[in-house]
């Protein structure tokens, strides 16, 4: 596979692909090459096949165009995703850090008054305030 794979991708899928990281030679990655980091974070040799395939800017990684993107490439459309909360808590606004659909989790969360402990990523709401112990509660 090691040596089709490249050949294939280049001659059938030139206009898809830019490339293709095989598993075998993860030691020599070009660390100087932007997509490297992207595929390293998403690397697990006990779990990832042999190869990750490269796409291109705008190919989309599904057989279906209408589900728009796969959250799968270093691209624009792919790593800046729309968060949005509407209504309840949530004051009309915009959050100017940097958020991630992680962090989707630990703000239903918090609004929950659910603990996360190993959430990994944070709540965008202000947790609740803790509940007064009903001696101190005034009367």
């Amino acid at each position: 596979m090691d040596a089709a794979l490249p050949k294939v991708l280049s001659t059938l899928f030139a206009e898809e692909f830019a490339g293709v990281d095989l598993a075998s030679q993860a030691d020599s990655w070009p660390a100087s090459d932007p997509m490297t980091e992207f595929v390293r974070n998403d690397f697990d040799p006990a779990r990832s096949g042999d190869a990750t395939l490269i796409p291109k800017p705008g190919v989309l990684m599904h057989w279906d165009p209408g589900r728009g993107t796969g959250h799968g490439s270093p691209y624009e459309p792919d790593t800046h995703v729309p968060l949005v909360f509407l209504g309840g808590p949530f004051a009309p606004g915009r959050i100017a850090a940097d958020t991630t659909p992680y962090d989707l989790a630990p703000t239903l969360a918090a609004l929950l008054a659910v603990k996360m402990p190993a959430a990994t990523s944070r709540a965008l709401v202000p947790p609740p305030p803790p509940e007064m112990p009903a001696q101190s509660r005034p009367k």
